[in-house]
């Protein structure tokens, strides 16, 4: 199974204007980014899918029997062979129904770490403050997927008191 797709991530952060020992105030920004992931995984199948069925061509010819263009043969000699003049085939096309995933529920583990977090020098600020220019995202996703395909099924007749009933 190839997986790919993104996961939107919304990012809330404040500027600094002015500050104190008590408290920061600046402007609140928001950013929006869509990170991309893919993967692949093998999967066990509960019940096999259906075996894929291919298309067929095949030629055929109707046999012809004329004379022989030549005099040198005897007069009861013909010429035996497919007609040339057309062209017979047989063809036969599946439309084979494509397996496909239905998304049942999502889970989504984050690790968000500011890598230079800092305190800059010369400015107060509360002590829990820090200043940073760079965040680094982990996650771990978890998908839970259906896996479908479209079969056609033959329902067997059945029987009720030896009488055969056609469903």
């Amino acid at each position: 199974l190839f997986i790919k797709g993104f996961v939107r991530k919304n990012i809330d952060f404040s500027t600094r204007t002015c500050s104190n020992f008590e408290g920061v105030c600046g402007e609140i920004h928001h950013c929006t980014v869509d990170v991309p992931f893919e993967c692949t995984t093998p999967v066990t199948f509960f019940r096999q899918p259906e075996t894929l069925r291919t298309n067929s061509r095949q030629e055929f010819e109707f046999f012809k029997e004329e004379d022989l263009p030549r005099k040198d043969f005897a007069e009861k000699d013909k010429l035996m062979s497919g007609d040339l003049s057309e062209f017979n085939q047989v063809s036969e096309e599946f439309f084979n129904e494509l397996p496909f995933c239905e998304l049942l529920s999502s889970r989504i583990v984050e690790f968000d770490e500011l890598i230079d977090r800092r305190r800059p020098s010369g400015i107060d600020l509360p002590f829990e403050e820090r200043f940073f220019r760079r965040i680094e995202e982990k996650m771990v996703i978890e998908l839970r997927l259906k896996i479908l395909q479209k079969r056609q099924v033959t329902i067997p007749p059945t029987t009720t008191n030896g009488d055969i009933v056609k469903k």
